[in-house]
């Protein structure tokens, strides 16, 4: 039985999300804030810095984080020798991206980049400078401290310094600046909590942990160009204030997700790897996890494509009406993308990074393709392509993954059915009432609400009346636990309590 390791991943899940609750929530109301003060352009030239920022973070932990998050036993050497290459690596791709700042500039036809790019080359070196302890920290799903820091660091760095040098008028240089903090920041609280001895070591007897690095550096690699690329081209082809609106939806629908997904994933690959190493089947864990993912994505994300123009104009302001009509098949692309992003890190655990780095390969290629042809139209015609290539790779992940842990295609049915019957219900009762709202001139903010509330409620009943039907066995199973435990709670004997019976 996996008792212990249940318990761990549990307990490590739920700081996971009470983490992600509190950065989704800060998140979200910075975001508004600095979009109404800045604008898309502003938005705009940041956005494509950070597709720079996130390519050269990649390169520079080059999988070795992962190494010692899947090791079954770690050594100081070992933890040396990461850090000391990861530090290489960070002062190296930090002094690249200086140099090529303006090459970058050039790149996407945006003169005001090359400072941009060059003022935040910093925050990859603050980077690498706390990826062994996060390792650490992951390792041991000590994943509490990990949402603390991680929260403490944007709301730092976003809100308290970030939102003041908006206001200052600071324009971009307000997100570079907080973006460098949070960077910073970051890697001093996790180094605090998770110390490790940093004495250079440059050669190890035993570089199994580099040759597994290579595969997740690949993985990784693949992942980003199938999931930056489209970015990319938005940015050269269309300009700073088109990936500004872009990037703003994208974020909009792709932030909550990644908070989602990153915490199970954190969560599942040091898991899924335990249970490998002790010889335990993940397939039953897998399914459930994949019906919540389901449960809550399908119908929130189909929710918001249908009401794509009341959710910006609510949350932004008019000025950025132009991203309504590229959110909804962002939204609706954003289902897939959790659903193959909790695959990952299983394979992973499983030691099949292999499989996901020959998919996530294919998928670049074809995304390639598709967002060279798409942005011939528009940037709408571009997030629609993104859509068809999200689909397709979910679905090859998930049946790779199905066949290592020996799934059959009606559980995977039957795992994700409840999330789909939400969406559907969502998607018919919105479009109703969302046509008959603005027949009758209903301000976006007060059709937003009118729909949302009725909507939300539906859901809940849905859920409890049919939960048999809506719900995974093991979900309903882990649910109906989790209400009887806390209503055992809340009527416990008061004259227990404290004694420690």
């Amino acid at each position: 039985m996996l008792t212990e390791l249940t318990k761990q991943s549990l307990q490590a899940l739920k700081w996971s999300y009470l983490g992600v609750a509190g950065r989704v929530l800060v998140q979200l109301v910075v975001q508004i804030v600095l979009a109404r003060l800045l604008g898309p352009e502003a938005f705009g030239s940041f956005a494509t810095a950070i597709l720079v920022m996130g390519l050269g973070g990649l390169i520079i932990e080059a999988g070795l984080g992962s190494s010692l998050i899947r090791e079954k036993e770690i050594s100081d050497d070992q933890i040396r020798f990461v850090f000391t290459w990861l530090l290489i690596s960070g002062i190296a791709v930090a002094m690249l991206v200086c140099v090529s700042a303006r090459w970058f500039a050039d790149l996407f036809e945006n003169q005001r980049l090359d400072l941009v790019v060059f003022a935040m080359s910093p925050s990859l070196l603050f980077q690498s400078m706390g990826s062994v302890s996060l390792a650490l920290l992951r390792r041991n799903l000590q994943h509490r401290f990990v949402q603390i820091a991680q929260l403490s660091a944007y709301a730092t760095g976003f809100a308290l310094v970030g939102v003041p040098c908006a206001f200052a008028g600071l324009s971009e240089w307000s997100l570079v600046i907080a973006w460098n903090v949070q960077c910073a920041l970051g890697s001093i609280l996790l180094y605090a909590k998770a110390w490790h001895p940093i004495r250079p070591l440059v050669t190890l007897k035993d570089y199994g942990v580099v040759k597994y690095g290579m595969n997740i550096l690949g993985t990784n690699l693949a992942n980003w160009i199938a999931e930056n690329l489209d970015n990319m081209v938005v940015a050269k082809v269309f300009g700073p204030k088109s990936i500004g609106l872009y990037s703003m939806s994208y974020n909009l629908v792709r932030s909550p997700t990644n908070h989602l997904v990153v915490s199970l994933q954190q969560v599942l690959f040091p898991a899924s790897a335990q249970a490998s190493r002790e010889g335990y089947d993940v397939g039953s864990a897998y399914l459930t996890v994949l019906s919540i993912i389901a449960l809550v994505s399908l119908p929130v994300f189909v929710s918001i494509a249908v009401l794509s123009e009341e959710t910006i104009v609510t949350l932004y302001g008019t000025s950025w009406v132009g991203a309504a009509e590229l959110l909804t098949p962002l939204a609706l692309a954003m289902p897939f993308h959790a659903m193959m992003a909790v695959g990952g890190p299983v394979l992973w655990g499983l030691g099949r990074a292999g499989l996901e780095f020959k998919v996530q390969v294919w998928i670049a290629c074809v995304l390639l393709v598709v967002v060279v042809l798409t942005s011939r139209y528009s940037a709408v015609a571009v997030a629609w392509g993104v859509l068809a290539v999200y689909s397709l790779r979910a679905l090859w992940l998930t049946w790779l993954l199905a066949e290592c842990v020996e799934i059959r295609l009606g559980q995977m049915c039957s795992a994700v059915k409840g999330g789909v019957i939400l969406a559907a219900v969502n998607a018919m009762v919105l479009e109703v009432g969302s046509i008959f709202l603005k027949t009758h001139h209903i301000a976006a903010q007060s059709s937003l609400i009118a729909c949302a509330v009725p909507v939300l409620a539906l859901d809940g009943a849905i859920v409890i009346v049919f939960s048999k039907f809506v719900l995974n066995e093991d979900l309903r199973i882990f649910l109906n636990k989790a209400v009887c435990g806390f209503m055992a709670f809340g009527h416990a004997d008061p004259r227990n309590a404290g004694t420690g019976r």
